[in-house]
């Protein structure tokens, strides 16, 4: 008996866990459409939208072989 017992307990609190996680993944689903669903205009997301023609600030890196690249070094585009 002891141990039907014992196992309703544990079934009982895997559930409770389960559900647990069930509603944290759902409150986080909410929160990604939210974010999703939110306009470009914004203007947290309207930095990173570039107008056409317009000149790019500086940067620096590397291509997979090792050489520089820089705005500079691109040169301008017709």
């Amino acid at each position: 008996m002891t141990y039907l017992v014992t196992a309703l307990v544990v079934v009982a609190a895997l559930c409770l866990f389960n559900l647990l996680l069930s509603f944290g993944m759902i409150r986080r689903l909410r929160q990604h459409t939210e974010l999703l669903n939110r306009p470009l205009h914004e203007p947290a997301e309207r930095d990173l939208v570039r107008p056409v023609g317009s000149t790019v600030g500086e940067f620096a890196t590397t291509t997979v072989d090792g050489e520089p690249v820089s705005r500079d070094s691109v040169g301008a585009q017709p």
